[in-house]
């Protein structure tokens, strides 16, 4: 009997609470084991296209370095905190990460330190998929010239005027 996508991802009876730190190690044990996980997101570092309170399944690489745009989990080395952020540049040391609506970059991140990558995005019931097709190079790019904050600042502005006007 083949399990279902979401049996593999599953905890059976439920959930189980970890902080930070211990998604960090959970992430660590199952990239040994070649598995997936699917977790909470806390934090708006990655708003609108990743909000706090979504859940994100993170799949392991499997040998294929991230592509600019795609958003991974990886260990920043300034506190060992586990962040899930966007792959902004990739260069020779490894992957400049930055959180979509962070005001700087991360840093470089090297190769031993990304754990995975983000290969579904819930909200709620539903699938989110804006930010995470092709679209994803565009908003890299947004992002590492310092573009996107700002724009998605002012989107979400304009939708709230025009939300408000038609009441």
């Amino acid at each position: 009997m083949r399990e279902s996508e979401s049996d593999l991802f599953s905890l059976a009876g439920g959930e189980l609470p970890l902080s930070n730190r211990g998604q960090l190690e959970l992430l660590y044990g199952m990239r040994e084991r070649d598995a997936g996980l699917r977790t909470v997101v806390r934090g708006g570092s990655m708003a609108p296209f990743v909000r706090d309170g979504d859940v994100v399944v993170v799949a392991p690489l499997r040998g294929v370095a991230p592509r600019v745009g795609e958003v991974v989990a990886v260990e920043l080395a300034r506190g060992a905190t586990l962040a899930v952020h966007r792959v902004v540049r990739r260069s020779h040391r490894g992957v400049l990460v930055r959180g979509d609506n962070a005001a700087a970059a991360d840093g470089v991140v090297p190769p031993p330190s990304v754990l995975g990558r983000v290969v579904r995005v819930e909200r709620g019931e539903r699938r989110v998929r804006f930010g995470m097709g092709p679209e994803r190079r565009v908003i890299a790019a947004l992002s590492c010239l310092g573009l996107l904050r700002p724009l998605t600042g002012a989107a979400r502005r304009a939708y709230h005027a025009l939300a408000y006007t038609r009441r």
